[in-house]
């Protein structure tokens, strides 16, 4: 036997609060997290927050080497490290390290979304769903690696021989 179980409103799912400021990366706003990567009410604030936390968490340790050198030129925090191909993005309110960095942790978070979409949409009725959610998924991955190496000051292509 089956029910109809609703699922909670937008209003009973409130955003997390902040993850705050973590020495050099900035503070994480869910609700902007949320808005970007258009995450349905469906999803928990704690799925939200433990998707972000992993996706900051991923960032930081990939981009520790580079964190490193910029703190050694003397940038204490990710919002001073200068745009090397041009100003910042004051007119938007954001720097241009920081709107990769959010880049790059909304492409994470909506891969993350995504995968975990697959697994409750694997029925056979759910194939061709579950097929496309992960082509999306792939697409995000493909922009976190393009913001990482937009940061990095790096080439996007990746070449290796067989």
């Amino acid at each position: 036997m089956s029910a109809f179980v609703p699922l909670p409103a937008a209003a009973e799912n409130p955003a997390p609060a902040p993850l705050p400021a973590s020495g050099f990366w900035p503070a994480v706003d869910f609700d902007a997290l949320r808005a970007a990567v258009r995450i349905d009410p469906t999803v928990t604030t704690d799925r939200l927050r433990d998707s972000g936390l992993a996706a900051r968490l991923q960032i930081a340790a990939e981009l520790d080497a580079w964190r490193q050198v910029q703190e050694a030129a003397g940038f204490a925090t990710l919002d001073q490290v200068p745009n090397p191909r041009g100003p910042q993005l004051a007119a938007v309110g954001v720097t241009w390290s920081e709107a990769l960095y959010f880049r790059a942790l909304a492409s994470l978070v909506a891969a993350d979304m995504a995968d975990r979409t697959r697994d409750a949409a694997t029925s056979l009725a759910g194939n061709d769903r579950a097929d496309a959610v992960e082509s999306t998924a792939d697409v995000h991955r493909r922009n976190y690696r393009h913001a990482l190496s937009d940061l990095q000051g790096r080439g996007r292509s990746t070449i290796e021989l067989i």
